[in-house]
């Protein structure tokens, strides 16, 4: 199931920034002003890769191998180093990126033709709640 979204899109999905301090307010998990689906959220938790991704990036220096620039806990771990961790195809690696970032769940960081990820602990936090919530 494909959803494709721009990458202002994404961004915009995951926060919004306020005025007049400019703290980014954690919106994660909307869509146009409503809840994603906990059903859709749960859908791209569903594959095992999806989740060993977001698992191994809780630790990201003992679990991918070595990028040649950016620090991957503060700037995100490279796709290539994501890729070569998982042992996935470059696309399908990108495909579950893109599938973990349009909920939420991770933060992409552009860096000329790179793009680094990282866990986007708030909203994990928020999916666990309504988890708890909903459940």
């Amino acid at each position: 199931m494909a959803f494709p979204l721009s990458e202002t899109a994404r961004v915009a999905l995951a926060f919004e920034l306020t005025e007049p301090a400019g703290e980014a307010v954690n919106r994660c998990l909307l869509m146009n002003e409503e809840q994603i689906p906990l059903v859709e959220i749960l859908d791209v938790l569903a594959n095992a890769q999806r989740m060993e991704i977001l698992r191994k990036l809780k630790s990201p220096r003992n679990s991918f191998p070595p990028q040649d620039e950016g620090d991957p806990v503060l700037d995100g771990v490279c796709v290539s180093s994501i890729q070569a961790g998982q042992g996935l195809a470059f696309s399908t690696t990108s495909k579950y990126l893109a599938d973990l970032a349009r909920i939420g769940l991770v933060t992409v960081k552009r860096s000329g033709k790179w793009s680094y990820y990282k866990r986007n602990e708030k909203a994990i936090g928020a999916v666990v709640a309504r988890l708890k919530a909903e459940l």
